[in-house]
């Protein structure tokens, strides 16, 4: 048979049991603590099993050289064109201007001046632009008092001119209705200018009859004596 062939293990016979045995400086920390507590058992059997954590023995990292300063001697001329990054970066404070300064100074004393002068004129006006207010009051009362009596006359006017309408209008009627009646005689056309007036002159009349049918009476009877 070849060696490098595996014979097969029967079921009943069991492989021996290793029992993991821990390095020297891990046992004395139990063999201290069992010293302390002797009235305690012995340890438990997964107490045994307890591998080192591997951070606890692991050496601490080298560290690193911080890197020399540049020599400026040795540096190249080129000069390092700045980065998007750098761009985001603050700009540096304004250097004081003392000309600058200078016509602030100057446009603000000359805007102070020019708001002083402004402000006199408009307060020394004021009294009479009180004045003025004072006369368009007066004077808007006044006009609306004469448009009130404007409105009166016009409404008078308005009611003029309709009775002036209509008459004309009854004028025209009565003369196209005129021209289809009879002649009047000459006592309607003889009119008083008053009642009494007409009254008399009817009764003047009627007396006129009365003698002039009185005097053909007596021609009558003279005649027939």
């Amino acid at each position: 048979m070849p060696a490098n062939i595996q014979q097969p293990i029967p079921q009943n016979v069991r492989p021996p049991q290793i029992t993991p045995q821990l390095p020297p400086q891990y046992m004395q920390p139990q063999q201290q603590q069992q010293q302390q507590y002797p009235h305690q058992g012995p340890p438990q059997t997964w107490a045994q099993y307890q591998q080192p954590s591997p951070h606890a023995a692991a050496p601490p990292p080298p560290q690193s050289k911080p890197p020399p300063p540049p020599d400026l001697l040795d540096a190249p001329l080129t000069l390092a064109i700045p980065s998007a990054s750098s761009a985001n970066l603050p700009a540096p404070p304004v250097p004081p201007n003392p000309e600058k300064d200078m016509l602030l100074h100057k446009l603000a004393s000359a805007l102070h001046s020019q708001r002083q002068h402004t402000t006199s004129q408009n307060t020394s006006t004021i009294p009479s632009l009180q004045s003025q207010h004072a006369s368009m009051l007066n004077t808007l009362s006044s006009m609306q008092s004469e448009v009130a009596a404007l409105e009166s006359l016009s409404a008078l006017l308005t009611n003029d001119t309709s009775i002036l309408h209509s008459s004309l209008q009854s004028a025209d009627q009565l003369l196209s209705s005129s021209q289809h009646r009879t002649p009047p005689s000459i006592d309607e056309l003889l009119v008083a200018p008053t009642v009494v007036g007409n009254q008399l002159y009817e009764l003047r009349a009627d007396v006129c009859e009365d003698d002039e049918g009185a005097g053909e009476g007596m021609v009558f009877e003279e005649g027939v004596g």
